[in-house]
């Protein structure tokens, strides 16, 4: 834990290498319980506290002491092999949540009305230097770097950097795009990216010239990226590199999916595993899809019909033998719902179709009409249950 807690403090204090900051943006993606920890630290810093100091704190000792309080626990409660798995998850939640309280009672004097959980929620960026930038798509806004100077324009829901080169130290940016919204940045080498709901991105404000583009993505995204033969632009997401000099494609990577997948409208892309020692690189023409298998670590190259990959960008969702569970996911980001599943039956039947401008409803009364079940909806809430 001390190591996280270094590389936190580092990333949180704009200090980070871009190996590093791929590392811990992988930790912090890795589980709820790690994402809840980083925004407490957040928090903490946008109360106006040294962060630095808690390098002094016996976390790890906090953290030890928490897990003994869950194993006495487990030694007493008797456990049903079905609900091992979520209980386990409760006691991780619970060690993190000990950890939490402790930070929040030492730094007590420190508190404030800031909601660490509303960038997750909310269409925000987080800038180098920790501050949280909260972005309203019926109005515009600027960004200033930590010497005061205006670094990107936001109009409605496109955010423009400045084009800034020869930079002296490389400052990286976080994008989250919450459920319900799609939004376009366009960086400072003229590359456009559009993401789709439910992602986050990290990306430098300025660039070397000479050096890799690196970029960090969990989501969609769709990539236009401007060529320039001396800066291969480079996305690293789930343990996967997808390189380009200049393109067009897709990448989806939501955390949930088992697979990575690369779409390529035009030009030439390269996927690559840095750990694999079995076929570590795949190329990519035009009209072909790349998958990463995340768990087996494997590349695949296969011909796709490109469109049903990008269809998102028109507002179409294209469904092709899905799960009911992996709909639900897709719905909930589209639409921004919370859907509860009490119909087991149905949650590995498979689907296909296609929507556009249905409303949620509207899209599972047509599940309905194939499938044995029944919702109700209160607000965003919405529950399925058998017929």
């Amino acid at each position: 834990m001390k190591k996280e807690i270094r590389l936190l403090l580092k990333n949180l204090n704009g200090r980070i290498s871009p190996e590093d900051r791929i590392w811990i943006e992988e930790w912090i993606n890795k589980t709820p319980e790690n994402k809840a920890f980083y925004n407490k630290l957040k928090e903490l810093k946008a109360a106006g506290t040294d962060l630095h100091t808690l390098q002094n704190l016996d976390v790890e000792s906090a953290w030890e002491e928490v897990l003994a309080k869950v194993e006495d626990r487990k030694a007493v409660i008797p456990l049903q092999t079905s609900r091992r798995k979520s209980f386990y998850r409760y006691a991780a939640v619970a060690a993190v949540a000990g950890i939490c309280i402790l930070l929040n009672f030492y730094y007590q004097p420190f508190a404030s009305d800031f909601d660490s959980s509303s960038t997750v929620n909310s269409l925000s960026v987080e800038t180098g230097d920790g501050k949280v930038e909260f972005i309203k798509t019926e109005s515009t806004k600027q960004l200033f770097n930590s010497a005061g100077e205006a670094i990107a324009s936001q109009n409605a829901d496109t955010l423009i950097y400045k084009p800034i080169f020869n930079s002296d130290a490389i400052t990286y940016n976080t994008l989250n795009v919450p459920n319900g919204k799609m939004f376009t940045l366009k960086l400072g080498d003229g590359s456009s990216i559009r993401l789709n709901a439910g992602s986050r991105i990290t990306y430098p404000i300025a660039f070397k010239r000479g050096e890799k583009r690196l970029i960090t993505l969990r989501g969609e995204a769709y990539f236009n990226v401007s060529k320039r033969e001396d800066q291969p632009f480079v996305i690293n997401t789930q343990g996967v590199n997808v390189e380009v000099l200049g393109t067009s494609f897709n990448v989806n990577s939501y955390t949930e999916n088992a697979e990575v997948t690369v779409a390529l409208v035009e030009g030439s892309v390269k996927m690559y595993n840095e750990k694999s020692t079995q076929n570590p690189s795949v190329y990519l023409k035009p009209n072909q899809l790349g998958s990463f298998n995340i768990k087996a670590g494997s590349l695949q190259v296969a011909d796709a019909n490109i469109w049903e990959h990008i269809a998102w960008l028109e507002g179409r969702l294209i469904i092709r033998e899905a799960t009911f569970t992996e709909i639900l996911q897709k719905l909930e980001r589209k639409y921004n719902v919370t859907i509860i599943n009490k119909n087991t039956s149905i949650k590995t039947d498979q689907f296909n179709a296609s929507f556009d401008v249905e409303t949620i409803d509207e899209v599972l009364e047509a599940f309905a009409l194939d499938a044995p079940f029944k919702f109700t909806r209160t607000d965003t809430l919405i529950t399925i249950t058998n017929k």
